[in-house]
């Protein structure tokens, strides 16, 4: 009787046992299953919060301005050398210099735009930079000689690195890190596609 108790003692602590390893890993399994669920719909709701993000006025008015402000910044840093070989025929190894110059001044000054631009914040910076755009190239045809003319190249690439800097803190501040770290790369493609777009007109 003692060994028959035993025998059946032990028979059901083993069904007992297989019963918690086989609830073990239907929990298991419902976990996974629970967070491949949870993991697909955060990815469809960045998804459509990215979406929805480009169906606002603000990322249109910034696909607008990029597209104005680069125009012409683009216009004078790609053509500066054929703008002043028109009205300094002579003096082409001076426009290389304050080309070159210039360049420079664009690597260093992101830095200082970037500083600005957490220091008063983005949309303050975008009104100066505009503000310096269109004084240097309303000044460039103008110009009364070449040093003043390589003066105003040199402030076009400090505005064109400040437009990079400034429109991109813009984004990041107006739709977040998540969303605007995929925003941007859009609204540099739309920008560059009606650049392109316009020159081909």
């Amino acid at each position: 009787a003692q060994a028959q108790y035993q025998s059946v003692k032990t028979e059901v602590e083993l069904q007992q046992t297989t019963h918690q390893v086989n609830t073990t890993e239907q929990d298991e399994e419902y976990n996974l299953k629970k967070k491949d669920i949870d993991i697909n719909e955060m990815k469809k709701n960045e998804s459509l919060i990215h979406f929805e993000s480009m169906k606002t006025t603000d990322f249109w008015l910034i696909v607008g301005f990029e597209l104005l402000t680069l125009l012409a910044s683009n216009q004078v840093i790609f053509c500066y050398k054929d703008f002043g070989l028109v009205k300094y025929s002579d003096q082409d190894d001076m426009i290389t210099f304050f080309g070159a110059m210039a360049s420079i001044t664009n690597g260093f000054s992101r830095a200082f735009w970037g500083f600005m631009s957490e220091a008063f914040g983005p949309k303050k910076c975008l009104l100066v930079i505009s503000l310096l755009e269109a004084l240097a190239v309303s000044y460039i045809p103008y110009s009364p000689n070449i040093y003043i003319y390589g003066c105003c190249i040199i402030v076009m690439q400090i505005v064109h690195a400040g437009l990079m800097v400034c429109t991109t803190s813009l984004i990041l501040n107006q739709f977040g890190l998540k969303v605007g770290a995929k925003t941007y790369p859009i609204t540099e493609s739309l920008q560059l596609l009606l650049f392109l777009s316009l020159i081909h007109i």
